[in-house]
């Protein structure tokens, strides 16, 4: 049944039935009720009925809101095919809806205001807003709300499973391909099998040392792209060659003061092992030794960084406050999570003669190394972790501790992403330390071979400095 004005009384003798013509009684009803009260075309491509509009739509938390939307306007555009950008292309949008839903038909007003080509402060119904989720083939807007505010791996997992469930896809080889399908599912977080075939890609073009710019150059202007490749595997082998270029242009592109005080560091860090130690001072002179906001892989690799240019400069008042904040930093550490910090910090402070440093760092990567839960989210890092390990031993005099650590490791284990580097700690401190003459040859060979390859010199010779220093 129809419904019935609400002025109306039903003993008017109103009628209604499906059909849209509304019988009345003129002698009950005025002219101006009755065309008050008759549903325009407008109205029916607003609320799809002839029912009152919906309620617009709140979301408690307004930067999920709008992330969502921005997701979905996305969807939108990858499933119709082109930007929307013109009243012409909102009209030709607002027809493919309607076919493909005619219960829930969308005005070109509409799609003009969703997509910011008119002013508007008024909100969006759920209705709207699930009509287009549905379009963009996904089961309601809750999908994208949910997917946004997940703050957990779990529930980000299971949108990723949702959008892309494993029986039906085959992972891409290529790297734009797989990065494609990275942005088709905004704020879903990828599962294990696609970040192993990214790895696996990534590897594959910092084996070759170069990347074309055609590459490189959009995925520095993706959020995402960035966070999938160069974030999650920075090129720290080749920080003098394409690394570079790469992170110098992450740089521009990236307003984030979090991701240039990442970026930065790593410049640093190449500028200085390739010996250009006033351009290593540069890129970290004006970035605090404690960044609150960088991730904990940053905030160690910069710490060590300023401990280790300040030794440089001979400057022994912030050396001794430097190694205070580090002292102090171990003593109310803990296991978890504590080698994202760990690691790369270890990896510089070894370079230096902080003394106290290679003891409390040795106590606290032993102490990491016998908890289960380190075996399970640090096994990318647990030969790198073992490898620095060994070197405290070295640095504190235990010689033989030192090649019990190292002596089963090499380049399979660790990150694809530094094993040229670690190799060179590796094999320096091989060819000094085992036991055997033609292992000892084995290791300086190899270190030779591996820091030709790196173009670290300075790095090169400073692990040789620190080992006629301590053997």
């Amino acid at each position: 049944m129809g419904l019935v004005p609400p002025e109306v009384p039903k003993t008017a003798g109103v009628s209604t039935s499906n059909s849209t013509v509304v019988r009345v009684d003129l002698f009950f009803i005025t002219k101006e009720i009755l065309f008050k009260h008759i549903p325009t075309r407008s109205d029916r491509a607003k609320t799809g009925s002839f029912g009152p509009m919906p309620r617009a739509f709140r979301s408690e938390n307004l930067d999920h809101f709008n992330e969502a939307i921005v997701a979905l306007r996305k969807d939108i555009v990858r499933r119709c095919g082109f930007e929307i950008q013109t009243v012409k292309e909102c009209r030709i949008l607002s027809n493919e809806l309607e076919e493909f839903d005619r219960r829930f038909p969308l005005a070109v007003s509409t799609i003009r205001r969703f997509f910011s080509l008119i002013p508007s402060e008024s909100e969006f119904s759920i209705t709207t807003l699930n009509a287009l989720a549905r379009y963009a083939d996904k089961p309601d807007f809750h999908f994208y709300l949910d997917t946004v505010h997940a703050d957990h791996f779990d529930l980000k997992t299971q949108a990723w499973d949702a959008a892309i469930p494993d029986a039906f896809i085959g992972l891409p080889q290529t790297l734009p391909e797989l990065l494609e399908l990275v942005e088709a599912v905004p704020y879903a977080r990828p599962k294990g099998p696609l970040i192993a075939r990214l790895a696996s890609a990534l590897e594959t073009l910092y084996s070759s040392r170069e990347i074309p710019e055609h590459l490189w150059r959009p995925l520095n202007r993706s959020a995402r792209g960035r966070s999938l490749t160069w974030e999650g595997f920075p090129p720290l082998d080749d920080l003098n060659g394409f690394g570079k270029e790469i992170l110098t242009d992450y740089i521009a592109c990236s307003p984030n003061p979090s991701d240039h005080v990442f970026a930065s560091t790593l410049l640093s860090m190449g500028e200085l092992f390739g010996g250009n130690v006033e351009e290593a001072e540069r890129f970290v002179g004006k970035t605090p030794h404690v960044a609150e906001d960088a991730h904990p892989v940053v905030q160690g690799r910069l710490l060590g960084l300023h401990l280790l240019l300040s030794e440089v400069r001979a400057d022994h008042k912030e050396i001794a406050s430097l190694v205070e904040t580090a002292l102090q930093a171990l003593s109310i550490s803990s296991t978890a999570g504590e080698h994202t910090r760990i690691q790369p910090f270890s990896r510089l402070v070894l370079l230096t003669a902080c003394q106290d440093l290679y003891v409390g760092l040795d106590e606290c990567i032993g102490r990491m190394q016998k908890s289960p839960q380190l075996w399970v989210e640090a096994a990318p890092f647990l030969g790198a972790l073992r490898l620095e390990w060994a070197w405290f031993a070295f640095l504190n005099g235990e010689k033989s501790v030192a090649w019990s650590r190292m002596r089963d490791l090499s380049g399979s284990c660790f990150p694809f992403f530094e094993r040229k580097t670690s190799e060179l700690y590796l094999h320096s401190l091989g060819a000094a330390i085992a036991p055997k003459e033609h292992e000892r040859n084995d290791h300086a060979e190899r270190a030779r071979s591996v820091g030709a390859h790196l173009q670290y010199p300075w790095l090169q010779k400073r692990l040789a400095d620190q080992i006629e220093a301590h053997f």
